[in-house]
């Protein structure tokens, strides 16, 4: 690749994205998926190393990245195997974290420590352990300094939960005192966790005492976790917030204020059902300018079983993602059935579905940029093209950042960058180089042929450029 002067191009150095910085950048993002509620979300940031139900790709990742990604993976997995009762799943989850324990100890990453043992205590306790579960929690607290807000707040509410299951209702009021010294630093979501948690237990208490004080602050407390949730967009903790609180209200015969919640709540329901089949149509037009012509998108709503719900009323199970929990379905190829996105996609039908994703959720929200960090992974040649047309056509739009090996996909770009790695002093670092349209041609032909290319390639190159102009 021949470098341009300098009074033609902009010289940018950096020192490019390691494979263990884009895991834990990913894993950022996830964790960020599952705060909104949205776990498929967080499955697909972290598909290049991870699929449920597998152990995660570790080569060429730092002990630390490695941890983070089995502290991700581990919360996730849980939390998929909560929501859609996964046999197995929370034994699953607990491998995972159980080594993510491990690492982090072993690398004295005491907070990190902390976090994964908090994973760790739920994992337990969503299998019944609460002994273990307690222990374990009550050991996370000791890695957090007094200064770690969030997660001591989070560890707190946790074991409140433990201990309400456990019968211990006091104590359990006892561990949510102690939280809600905390409540100014807790993030958003963790508020909304908190003033459910302790409604929730207040409930029980005024229930098991006959004492109607604990329901009227069960009540405020049910206000507060839906405004908290509500902001953070997570209707699925809405849905069930809106529910609880319309039943307390008819167990406490106030029929009119109760029938306000629980039609907000149905409401709620019915709009998730209404955006599935949105999302389903959508989603299939976008998969077929994608090459994916025959393709079936589903996001199926399952009813939620009755022996994992949070309690029945009038036969309809209700837990922490409301009536039912969502996941997505895909059939690639005509002719075969729609089976769950993790299992059947490959990796090339993964990266458009993502492609595809990004497009629909950027244009629901407006987002000014949108990067695309190795979209092509898994595609080539024609399909290469039609994705490339696709993020023409969204760059009309959104900024379009997109690191890619694919000549098809770079043809298309409006500033082309050329990015050379090279080794000084000891170290390693990345020169990219604005390429002038002259000499765009020469570096798609590099793509196209390797370092070797010839004029067939040249010629090549200028033929994908000048279809990608049209």
């Amino acid at each position: 690749m021949r470098l341009i002067p300098a009074n033609f191009a902009q010289h940018i150095e950096y020192s490019p994205l390691t494979p263990s910085e884009q895991v834990q950048a990913s894993c950022t993002i996830a964790r960020e998926k599952v705060e909104v509620g949205d776990y498929d979300a967080g499955c697909l940031a972290l598909q290049p190393w991870w699929t449920i139900g597998e152990w995660p790709k570790q080569v060429g990742l730092t002990q630390l990245a490695a941890a983070e990604l089995l502290l991700t993976a581990g919360t996730l997995s849980g939390w998929v195997a909560s929501t859609r009762h996964v046999e197995g799943g929370q034994n699953c989850a607990e491998r995972l974290l159980s080594g993510a324990v491990a690492l982090f100890d072993h690398l004295g990453e005491a907070t990190k420590s902390g976090e994964a043992r908090a994973e760790l205590g739920y994992c337990y306790y969503r299998q019944g352990l609460f002994d273990l579960a307690r222990t374990t929690l009550r050991c996370s607290l000791g890695d957090l300094s007094d200064r770690e807000f969030e997660l001591r707040g989070m560890v707190l509410i946790r074991l409140a939960t433990v201990e309400r299951h456990a019968s211990k209702l006091h104590d359990a009021v006892g561990q949510l005192n102690e939280a809600g010294r905390l409540i100014d630093y807790l993030s958003p979501w963790t508020k909304g966790r908190f003033h459910l948690e302790f409604a929730t237990t207040l409930k029980d208490l005024g229930i098991a005492e006959n004492q109607s004080e604990y329901f009227d602050r069960a009540l405020n407390h049910y206000r507060d976790a839906f405004s908290h949730f509500e902001g953070v967009g997570n209707h699925r903790y809405t849905a069930i917030v809106e529910n609880n609180h319309g039943y307390l209200l008819s167990a406490l015969h106030r029929f009119d204020d109760a029938q306000l919640h629980l039609e907000r709540a149905r409401k709620l329901h019915q709009r998730r059902s209404h955006d599935a089949t949105v999302l389903k149509r959508r989603m299939e037009a976008e998969l077929k300018t994608l090459g994916m012509r025959s393709a079936i998108f589903e996001p199926r709503l399952a009813p939620i079983a009755i022996d994992g719900a949070a309690f029945v009323h009038d036969g309809i199970a209700l837990g922490p993602t409301g009536f039912n929990v969502v996941e997505f379905y895909l059939s690639p190829n005509l002719g075969q059935p729609p089976l769950p996105l993790a299992r059947v996609a490959s990796g090339g039908e993964l990266s458009r579905v993502m492609l595809a994703l990004k497009r629909l959720e950027a244009q629901r929200r407006g987002v000014a940029t949108i990067i695309f960090d190795e979209v092509d992974v898994g595609i080539g040649g024609a399909v290469g093209e039609i994705v490339g047309r696709k993020l023409k056509q969204l760059a009309r739009f959104h900024q379009i950042l997109c690191v890619t090996h694919l000549a098809q996909i770079a043809a298309f770009a409006d500033r082309h960058f050329a990015v050379e790695k090279e080794e000084r002093r000891g170290t390693t670092r990345s020169r990219a180089t604005t390429l002038e349209d002259a000499d765009r041609p020469a570096e798609i032909a590099r793509m196209l042929g390797g370092v070797e290319t010839s004029d067939k390639f040249v010629r090549a190159a200028r033929e994908l450029i000048e279809r990608a102009s049209e």
